[in-house]
């Protein structure tokens, strides 16, 4: 399954293959999102809209879900309504903007040592 990527302010729709993770028959899911630099989180409630759930989940995330949140990428967890708090499915997500050069992009690879930097002559 590929990175599901989101774009900041627009309406947008995420496929997962949940059909055999599924724990109970409910058609509902929690989502939480999570920032991966900020923590910040969003969480969402959606149901699942795709016409063939035997192959794979389809949710339809509305345009004013992530207008507020920070552009990079996010870690999800997925639960289904009446499983308890059992996470089925968890991925990546990446939220970006039509500007970055506006958007206040954060992102971290991992990477903490030192830059090198060079200065021309």
């Amino acid at each position: 399954m590929g990175m599901v990527i989101i774009q900041k302010g627009s309406a947008s729709a995420i496929y997962l293959a949940l059909f055999d993770k599924r724990l109970t028959s409910s058609n509902t899911y929690t989502f939480l999102f999570e920032h991966e630099v900020t923590k910040e989180q969003v969480t969402l409630s959606l149901a699942d809209v795709s016409p063939f759930k035997q192959r794979y989940s389809e949710f339809d995330i509305l345009q004013s879900s992530f207008t507020t949140g920070t552009v990079g990428f996010w870690r999800y967890y997925v639960t289904q309504a009446g499983s308890g708090a059992e996470v089925i499915a968890t991925g990546k997500m990446e939220l970006t903007a039509v500007n970055l050069s506006t958007a206040g992009v954060v992102r971290y690879n991992g990477y903490s040592g030192n830059y090198k930097t060079y200065t021309t002559v």
